[in-house]
């Protein structure tokens, strides 16, 4: 029979379950809990609509991997995505966020514009985007397209505000998409002017000007229809006077043929009646019919 002699104060797994089975499922809880709890905090989820970059935020590093693939993915438990839309993002500058934006025409007017933009992040290089400005890209996209409208603005009158609205929104846009794409790693898809302030007095001024040539264009457009109605009039008496020519010179040719007829007829008869005249006064002897109506 052997006897294992344990020295004082040694205590096995298996005797302290069974002494204490409180203090061991503590213990084991101890290990497991924090485990499942690190390695779920591990994953972390993207949107069907993001881009992601990993960063440690225990080294403050950030890998150039981007992730475009939505779902769960593991980075580790220090990790965290710094995320980007995929989607089209919209800038706006406006009244009701007391945030519109001040510059002046080529004509030295002050001009005060509301309108906005659409843009999107070009995925591809969300890294250099982040690197290059630290996670403030938006506060720089913010200052970059009010310097860019405003010099934009600066090329063009009062008066073009009004009459030419749509192709210097178009030129805005031209211009900030080649700033985005070279300085933002974005573009610019869109651009709309939605409200112009200029000074009341020429903005009036303006106003009435734009309705007068309204005026003396709906004129114009009048005159020119006047002009086609008179025209396809002009055209349909002169078919009509044609049309009216030629049936009295129809009719003219019908009844001179009938007339001849009746002449050709009329002849016939009194040819043949004068021939059988003749013929009767010969049979009867009464003289000799000549070929003039003479005995």
């Amino acid at each position: 029979r052997r006897c294992c002699l344990r020295p004082a104060g040694q205590t096995t797994m298996a005797n302290l379950v069974a002494e204490n089975p409180c203090a061991a499922l503590t213990v084991v809880l101890a290990v497991i809990v924090p485990s499942v709890v690190m390695t779920c905090m591990s994953f972390h989820r993207l949107h069907t609509t993001e881009v992601g970059l990993d960063y440690n935020t225990f080294w403050e590093r950030v890998d150039k991997t981007v992730y475009d693939t939505p779902g769960l993915h593991f980075l580790g438990l220090p990790h965290r995505f710094i995320r980007f839309p995929k989607v089209v993002q919209t800038m706006q500058y406006n009244e009701e966020d007391h945030d519109i934006l001040h510059t002046r025409t080529s004509d030295g007017l002050p001009v005060t514009l509301g309108l906005s933009f659409q843009f999107r992040y070009d995925t591809a290089k969300v890294y250099d985007l982040y690197m290059t400005f630290g996670g403030k890209h938006l506060q720089v996209m913010d200052n970059e397209a009010r310097a860019v409208i405003a010099n934009v603005a600066c090329n063009y009158t009062a008066y073009k505000f009004f009459s030419e609205k749509q192709s210097i929104a178009l030129a805005m846009q031209t211009t900030l998409n080649r700033d985005f794409v070279t300085k933002m790693f974005a573009s610019v898809d869109a651009l709309q002017i939605e409200s112009i302030e200029l000074p009341w007095e020429f903005q009036n001024a303006i106003l009435e000007s734009i309705k007068v040539k309204q005026n003396i264009l709906a004129q114009t457009k009048y005159r020119e229809n006047m002009d086609v109605t008179f025209a396809q009039d002009l055209m349909v008496a002169e078919n009509n006077k044609n049309q009216t020519v030629t049936i009295a010179h129809g009719g003219a040719q019908q009844v001179m043929q009938e007339a001849m007829a009746e002449a050709v007829i009329t002849n016939a008869t009194v040819d043949a009646q004068i021939q059988a005249y003749g013929a009767g006064r010969g049979s009867t002897g009464l003289g000799r019919w000549s070929g003039d109506g003479r005995m």
